[in-house]
């Protein structure tokens, strides 16, 4: 558990092979790392490919379509730090997974174009999720930094994204 921590720390992803196809190893191995976060989806969030026609499909990573660059539950006021994933079984077409670094981006953005990481940092951006039982609102900066400048998080996706409401005059 140390080295994976370590290497995810350092490169800010980690992958391990080899594991058992168990649910239940997996969520003890993610149990001694942090605790799960409990959400409308419940705790240890199970990710199957759902047909369009179910009742229950009401997130785009039901499906097998390749997603965006984008970062998970930002309708949520406290998005997930860190996200683990355990394929117990690959879909036979789709589901190519994109992987982005973040806090690199962020950090070329502050470093190319200081104007717009202000921007990023400053702005909120409202995000929300609607389904038959829920509606939920949130809104993150982009790029979050502490009170001292330093990075904390990223928050981007389009497919979850609210409208931006810009006041009269701004």
């Amino acid at each position: 558990v140390l080295r994976v921590l370590e290497t995810t720390r350092k490169h800010g992803i980690c992958f391990v092979s080899g594991t058992p196809l168990d649910k239940t190893l997996s969520q003890q191995l993610v149990e001694r790392i942090a605790p799960v976060q409990h959400t409308i989806y419940g705790g240890f969030w199970e990710t199957v490919v759902k047909s369009e026609e179910e009742s229950d499909n009401i997130d785009s990573a039901y499906s097998s379509v390749a997603l965006p660059a984008h970062t998970d539950g930002n309708y949520f006021i406290d998005t997930p730090g860190l996200q683990i994933f355990h394929c117990l079984q690959q879909d036979q077409t789709g589901g190519e997974t994109l992987l982005v670094d973040g806090f690199r981006v962020a950090e070329n953005v502050q470093k190319k174009d200081p104007e717009a990481f202000r921007v990023l940092s400053e702005v909120s951006v409202p995000y929300q999720h609607t389904d038959s039982e829920w509606h939920l609102r949130a809104k993150h900066r982009t790029i979050g930094v502490d009170e001292h400048g330093c990075l904390q998080s990223v928050h981007f996706n389009n497919l979850d994204r609210d409208t931006l409401r810009v006041p009269i005059g701004a």
